[in-house]
């Protein structure tokens, strides 16, 4: 039946005109079924709020009618209470519905798990990017997690974006679970197989990344717009209520009800802005300033900064060894500690200051307007950095558990002449990674020397992983010799020439080869070539029989896959096991010694032999010495260098000496440039020499040693 009234008064008689859908003639029951009618909820739920007005004039129209069938007050106060219960229920159920429906905030934590996302497969992407350059330190237990955590986030499916951008982020989790599937599977095989599967999957990775970051872009803008758009459909429906509640109040509801449900609306809406903001510009678990909030302030303040010659500071916060305490507590344990160090910062800096979580365990203070001058600026800051040292050294009690944890802190300077906020923020994170180089628990200022420095190390890594990529490696071979003369080996040295710088001395290259993790494919580069020579070799008498010495870093050695890869080497090269020498340092033996002693005797099986190199200078532990399945000690040339004139070196040259020989070890005295230092070390019952007096590093070794003459100064019996 429908309820759209046409109501009106007819002046000559003052009784009710026509009313579509009603007669005047039924009885008071058929009456109170129309009134029943005018409120049934499909026909509501059909039109919910563009029918209210002539649901409204229906029922003033069937009280009307009522009125003349029952004109005691009693039925007319009846059929009041009833109106107004009924558009009561009608206006809490749609209204109070369709708030909750406008409000944005399932949008915004559908984006913000498209960012969750995001970052997961961003620090899968590193991790596969780590795996790729041979770092020890990621084994399939941290690769096989990183996938767990991507597969969890791809269960929370996109599904407030429709149209084209819901269907390309669905295409693009399928193809993101297809790599997954494929990657878990592979690292549940052999170390080489994962070791020649991961650029794939870092390929593969790296592209997904980028089209997730693309289409995560388009799935904020979306989500803007629709939070502009149920913005405005709030609006409109408070503007509404107001209007429904108008309406009410001449069904008899009281003044007190229709004042608390407009303030129940205003309450919720303040409440959806508030959480907007909330996650728009803080940090959800610490509630400190985001990134982007900082970013802000820390724009303005360097424009006012230059505006009125005023002086600041950036303090970069890392908590030490935190990565190593979420790991072994559990995530919600490093929360709670984020947490407690937040609130912490927040008791401790100026009121002024503003304190900011850049993520993970990064925390960052803006100390504005400090100091009329660089000087009172820098005291004002350290007073301030050491306030924050003392508050996070004490004592945490975190899940009824005393916890201790400790701060780096870097600290950068700005008074905005030409300054811009992110060169600010690297000054300051360098100058934290300068407090963790010093021991940790300290702070450091920003040098711009040492920016300088890190400048220049940072575009030598970038030419050292464009020289492995173009071949700009090579070679050099320097001759061992005993104690008659006769060549017995040879000690493979890398060499690099730079397109334009020339010929980078190896100690420029090798710590940061080490540093950076590229001494992993450097070493294997290294191993593979030396292994080939050592092969050809033997097709030439006066190299048939000789030894290669190749430095292996302890990196290096540690890597999971060392003995299987130098296994794999002696295969593909032909190279003799028995004649390959693999020089270690002593700092190996810092970590895991058993762990070392294990992979060594595996190597022995196979024939590989071992060199201490460099020994005296670092961990001599005599324990363990004389568990490794050693062949030779190489004395350093800081001791050979100085043997005739500081009493010291000379007396370590001869113990050195005198312990291989208890051991039963060869031992080879290096860097020997004198005929003077070649004498005594003979005389001394040193085994071997290597150094320029007996034979410069050359690309040719067979060559070099069929045109070797006698070194002036030399005696005979050095050659045969």
């Amino acid at each position: 039946m429908p309820c759209g009234p046409d109501i009106g008064l007819n002046s000559a008689t003052l009784q009710p005109r026509a009313v579509t859908g009603f007669r005047h003639d039924r009885s008071a029951p058929a009456a109170f079924e129309d009134l029943r009618h005018c409120f049934d909820a499909r026909s509501l739920a059909r039109e919910p709020c563009g029918l209210f007005c002539r649901q409204a004039g229906d029922v003033t129209n069937v009280l009307s009618r009522l009125t003349r069938y029952f004109r005691s007050p009693a039925y007319l106060l009846m059929g009041l209470v009833l109106s107004m219960s009924i558009a009561g229920v009608w206006l809490l159920v749609t209204n109070v519905t369709q708030i909750r429906a406008s409000l944005p905030i399932e949008v915004l934590h559908r984006d913000r798990e498209l960012a969750d996302l995001l970052y997961e497969v961003s620090r899968l992407e590193a991790l596969l990017d780590r795996v790729r350059l041979g770092d020890t330190e990621i084994d399939n237990r941290d690769l096989r997690l990183a996938v767990g955590e991507v597969r969890i986030r791809l269960s929370d499916r996109p599904g407030a974006f429709g149209g084209d951008l819901g269907r390309e982020l669905e295409s693009l989790h399928g193809r993101i679970h297809t790599t997954l599937a494929a990657l878990d599977s592979t690292l549940r095989g052999s170390s080489p197989a994962i070791l020649r599967a991961i650029p794939a999957y870092f390929d593969d990775v790296v592209a997904q990344r980028r089209a997730l970051r693309a289409l995560s872009i388009s799935a904020s803008d979306a989500t803007m717009a629709q939070a502009a758009e149920q913005g405005d459909a709030l609006s409109r429906l408070y503007s509404r209520t107001t209007v429904v509640i108008g309406l009410l109040g001449a069904f008899g509801l009281s003044l007190l009800q229709l004042l608390n449900l407009q303030r129940r609306v205003i309450r919720r809406q303040e409440a959806a802005e508030k959480e907007v903001r909330q996650l728009s510009f803080f940090d959800p678990l610490t509630g400190l300033a985001n990134r982007r909030t900082l970013t802000e302030r820390l724009r303005h303040a360097l424009a006012v900064h230059a505006r009125q010659h005023l002086h600041g500071a950036l303090l970069f916060i890392d908590l030490d060894h935190f990565k190593t305490l979420n790991e072994t507590r559990g995530h919600a344990f490093g929360d709670q500690l984020l947490r407690e160090v937040a609130r912490r910062l927040v008791d401790c800096v100026p009121d002024a200051a503003t304190i900011a979580r850049l993520g993970g365990d990064e925390f960052v203070v803006m100390l504005e307007d400090i100091g009329p001058t660089p000087e009172a600026a820098a005291r004002q800051a350290e007073s301030v950095a050491r306030a924050i040292l003392d508050a996070l050294n004490q004592t945490y009690l975190l899940a009824d558990d005393e916890t201790h944890s400790t701060p780096s802190i870097g600290i950068a300077l700005f008074d905005a002449q030409g300054e811009q906020v992110d060169e600010l923020l690297k000054r300051a994170d360098l100058a934290m990674y300068q407090a963790k180089e010093a021991g940790r628990n300290t702070l450091r200022f920003f040098d711009p020397v040492i920016q300088q420095r890190v400048r220049e190390q940072s575009e030598l890594e970038a030419d050292l992983r464009r020289g492995l990529r173009d071949g700009q490696f090579s070679l050099r071979y320097q001759a061992q010799f005993d104690r008659e003369g006769r060549a017995v080996g040879a000690e493979a040295l890398v060499r690099w020439r730079h397109p334009f710088k020339g010929m980078v001395p190896p100690a420029d290259f090798i710590p940061l080869a080490e540093s950076s993790g590229l001494i992993l494919p450097l070493g294997r580069w290294v191993m593979r070539a030396a292994c080939r020579e050592l092969k050809a070799w033997q097709l030439h008498d006066a190299t048939r029989g000789l030894t290669m010495a190749v430095n292996v870093s302890a990196r290096q050695f540690r890597h999971s896959d060392f003995v299987a890869e130098v296994e794999a080497v002696l295969h593909e090269t032909g190279a003799p096991p028995s004649l390959l020498k693999l020089e270690i340092t002593e700092s190996l033996l810092l970590e895991d010694a058993d762990e070392v002693i294990a992979r060594m005797r595996c190597l022995r099986q196979l024939g590989v032999s071992f060199a201490i190199d460099d020994f005296g200078t670092g961990y001599s532990s005599l324990a363990y010495l004389k568990r490794l399945p050693l062949s030779q000690l190489k004395i350093d040339r800081s001791f050979v260098r100085d043997v005739l004139t500081d009493s010291n070196d000379a007396a370590i040259a001869r113990t050195v000496i005198g312990l291989g020989r208890s051991l039963g070890l060869q031992v080879v005295g290096e860097g020997v440039e004198t005929a003077e230092q070649h004498a005594f070390l003979l005389s001394h019952g040193c085994d071997a020499f290597q150094g320029f007096l007996l034979g410069k590093p050359v690309p040719d070794l067979r060559d070099a040693l069929l045109a070797r003459t006698l070194p002036a100064g030399t005696t005979a019996s050095v050659l045969s």
